[in-house]
């Protein structure tokens, strides 16, 4: 008998796939008979289409392959095999609307299958069908139970879907899938990313391949795995007597979590504090400082303390109730980002990979209904929150335990990021003085300013509701009130598109529209500025911003931060508002900042890491920039270097941007954009083909140097930076841009590092010398420290010369020196 879909449940009639009047896939039953397993993926492929059976294509062959490596070469024998919609779709649009009307075949069809058969679900659709969860990577990795569905949920949907009017259907579809889910109430369900995400993006693969170990290892199990956060009894401990006896009973390691009021480490109030050896696990709760804070140090000062971004959080606040954290301390974040940095670092993921657990975060964090926003700590009950705290706690020494093998080999790097993770802390705590009274003059400038535009904007188009971030407005008044030329065509709606990309090419143009252009942008500009830079920043009580360092927050080596993200001022004889906001910052009374900046050094350290002549002799001279644009624009050479000011700006300003050309490899419509982007005057795209004709011709042992290495990460799948060795994974198909700049930001990245850690060693070994002297910001290439008038101050510029001037010793025997700009003064707008 032929597979009806539309028997089986499914909205064939709705569906935008045309349902059973097109070509199906309809689901795979096992070989033998009995269903040991279900995998319910997104939708069929061309291959599925051809065959008419599900998961025997690429993805297939994948699955195939991964399972074999798990020790499970015959999955398929007791496997049912379907997808979230038998019918293949194009679009992401498409895929969506098709699962909501396939959702109650698919549900009907599971309620029918041995409740014992785990559900592997392969992508964002069939979890967010089986599970409700919206959002793949919230849900792999974890060993989950369908939730149970109250009664009164059910009717209330369907009594909201019986409301609505028309012909659309998504209120009963979702009502329908819904009661059907409530009847899957307590099935075991492990989500992943599906393997044609796998195919596109090949440094997925291993947690693909960890997920169906893990699937496997449930099968033999005979559907019951251990899970390291609900498997293992805890105990709350709240007498001093008890606390102490209980930290006292704890092996020599042992993982460390609290619980706060805040997300802010520099205000929050600790609410419990959790310890774990692995066997026994305690939660300190209610958290009382005095009491307990002698009681965690004397436990502290003997072990080894385990934590999970300790070092950015939970140290921080635990700071301030005066716990001292062990020389032993270890941290699985950092520890996980330098040998997997390509990949996401929060404890749940890092969990997922290296442990058996359910979802825990959700679970609690998220209630047990799994709604999509957070409960906040502050909020959970206390018996949730020490259940919480301590499942963290086992997790975390879990993890530390399983991820010794990935971490053996870049330990040199672990030990490098946990102290840059240390300098980050000390940033942090320190913060960055703030000028209030200037901070709420340029705030009502800037709002002013942006209101200004905004008044203009709406008298030229006519239109009292102007709003300049409706695109539906932006459309009306270029395309159709102004006429503007359609540039670019947006891919997903396919109407003309008013990206900041496009309005800055119409701002060049002497119209209506590239005045209103210039409008836009102008006021985005006051506007965003305003939002981030001022009223999106958080001032403490001390008067000083103490933003968020992070030491894994790039893959290369960088630091992270929303201060790295100021504005400086492009003109300083005549600084616009928007320019300004480095003002706010001020080292304040007896204080000075000192300031220095690597000049130029990507240019520079890319050249020596080739080795190309004729880019280590242009490289060599005080201004890089200056000297690329005598080359690309000899006829001008005389402007470039005595009109600098004035006819020479132009084309030093091209060569800036040409940079980019060198360093990420873009290609001549990408640095076309950019320099229409950039530059006062139109540049054509016969200047462009110039430039980068010229910067190939001269600069060709620099580009076979970028080949070269290409084809090394093509064949390896990953780069090692030119210093400290860090790895960084690209997988098989890398981008050529990436591949392109990744070793010159690692080998910045690495340099100016190394050196401020020679500097703090320095400095804390003569504290008399540099009294107070205290980095407060570190850019990607540049340093800003707060130190004290006089002497310290003196001592600091000194030191800075000696270390940050030595000579640059690479691995290919060449040796050169990056110069510094070295600057002082009151306000980081002097010196930064």
């Amino acid at each position: 008998m032929a597979y009806d879909p539309e028997a089986e449940g499914a909205h064939c009639s709705s569906c935008p796939l045309g349902g059973k009047e097109r070509q199906f896939v309809p689901p795979a039953p096992p070989a033998s008979g009995k269903v040991k397993l279900v995998i319910v993926g997104e939708g069929p492929g061309r291959t599925e289409l051809f065959k008419g059976q599900p998961f025997v294509g690429q993805s297939g062959r994948l699955l195939d392959t991964l399972f074999a490596e798990a020790g499970s070469k015959d999955w398929r024998k007791d496997a049912f095999i379907t997808n979230s919609t038998l019918c293949r779709s194009t679009t992401d649009l498409e895929l969506e609307e098709a699962t909501a009307c396939c959702a109650p075949r698919l549900l009907k069809e599971l309620q029918a299958l041995p409740k014992k058969a785990p559900i592997v679900t392969l992508g964002k659709p069939a979890t967010k069908v089986i599970l409700g969860v919206n959002g793949i990577m919230r849900a792999r990795g974890f060993v989950w139970k369908t939730r149970e569905i109250a009664d009164n949920v059910v009717k209330a949907a369907k009594r909201a879907a019986e409301k609505e009017v028309g012909e659309k259907v998504p209120l009963q579809l979702r009502a329908e899938a819904l009661e059907l889910r409530a009847k899957l109430s307590g099935r075991t369900v492990l989500p992943s990313i599906h393997p044609a995400f796998v195919l596109r993006s090949e440094i997925w693969r291993p947690v693909l391949g960890v997920d169906l170990d893990r699937v496997v290892r449930l099968l033999k199990a005979g559907g019951r795995l251990p899970l390291v956060d609900q498997d293992g009894e805890y105990r709350v401990v709240t007498k001093k007597k008890d606390v102490e006896k209980a930290l006292a009973s704890l092996g020599p390691e042992i993982s460390h979590d609290i619980e706060t009021d805040d997300k802010d480490p520099i205000i929050a109030q600790i609410r419990c504090v959790g310890v774990s050896d692995g066997e026994k696990t305690f939660v300190i709760f209610p958290w009382v400082s005095k009491v307990h804070t002698p009681l965690l140090n004397k436990c502290f000062k003997k072990r080894t303390v385990i934590g999970h971004n300790s070092f950015a959080y939970d140290s921080i606040a635990e700071a301030r109730e005066g716990v001292v954290y062990p020389k032993k301390e270890e941290d699985t974040l950092i520890a996980h980002h330098s040998f997997a940095s390509h990949l996401p670092q929060g404890l749940a993921f890092v969990a997922s990979v290296f442990a058996d657990c359910s979802p825990w975060k959700i679970t609690f964090k998220h209630g047990a209904a799994g709604a999509e926003k957070g409960i906040p700590p502050s909020k959970l009950p206390p018996e949730d929150l020490c259940r919480y705290n301590a499942a963290d706690c086992r997790i975390t020494i879990q993890v530390w335990k399983a991820i010794q093998a990935d971490l053996e080999p870049e330990m040199h790097t672990y030990l490098h990021d946990k102290r840059l993770a240390a300098m980050c802390r000390s940033m942090q705590v320190i913060g960055i003085p703030v000028d209030q009274k200037h901070r709420e003059y340029l705030s009502r400038a800037l709002q002013r300013r942006a209101n200004r535009f905004l008044r203009r904007m709406r008298a030229l188009t006519g239109k009292k509701s102007f709003n300049p971030y409706a695109t539906a407005d932006l459309r009306y008044a270029f395309y159709e009130k102004f006429k503007a030329p359609v540039l670019v065509i947006t891919e997903k709606t396919g109407t003309p598109s008013t990206a900041a990309t496009v309005l800055q090419q119409f701002a060049q143009s002497n119209t209506r529209y590239g005045k209103l252009a210039r409008y836009v942008l102008k006021f985005r500009g006051a506007r965003g500025t305003r939002q981030r830079n001022i009223e999106g920043v958080y001032v403490h009580r001390d008067g000083r911003v103490h933003a968020s360092w992070k030491s894994f927050g790039t893959m290369n080596g960088r630091l992270s931060c929303k201060m790295q993200q100021l504005p400086k001022m492009a003109n300083p004889k005549r600084p616009i508002l928007e320019d300004r906001i480095r003002e706010i910052y001020v080292a304040g009374k007896g204080k000075v900042f000192v300031y220095f900046d690597l000049s130029q050094a990507e240019m520079r350290y890319a050249a020596h890491l080739s080795g190309d002549k004729n880019f280590i002799r242009i490289c060599s001279e005080k201004d890089v920039h200056s000297m690329n644009a005598c080359l690309i624009f000899p006829e001008a050479k005389k402007y470039i270097l005595e009109d600098k000011a004035g006819k020479g700006k132009a084309f030093r300003d091209i060569a800036k941007n040409v940079g980019f050309a060198i360093n990420y490899g873009a290609g001549e419509v990408t640095l076309y954009q950019r320099l229409q982007a950039q530059s006062k005057k139109p540049v054509s795209m016969k200047v462009v083909r110039q430039v980068l004709s010229v910067l190939h011709k001269e600069f060709r042992d620099h580009f076979k140097y970028v080949d070269r290495n290409f084809k090394d990460v093509e064949q390896c799948g990953y780069m090692r930076s030119p210093l400290l060795g860090r790895i960084r994974w690209f997988g098989w198909k890398p981008s050529l841009q990436e591949v392109m700049n990744t070793p010159v930001q690692q080998v910045v990245a690495d340099y100016i590092n190394q050196r401020m850690f020679e500097m703090e060693d320095r400095m804390a070994a003569e504290p008399k010398k540099f009294g107070k002297c205290q980095l407060v910001f570190q850019g990607h290439d540049a340093a800003l420290y707060l130190c004290d008038e006089g002497a310290a101050e003196e001592n600091m510029v000194g030191l800075i010369k000696e270390v940050m001037e030595r000579p640059v010793e690479l691995k290919n025997g060449l040796s050169f020196v990056v110069p510094i700009d070295l600057k002082k003064g009151q306000r980081m707008s002097d010196v930064a």
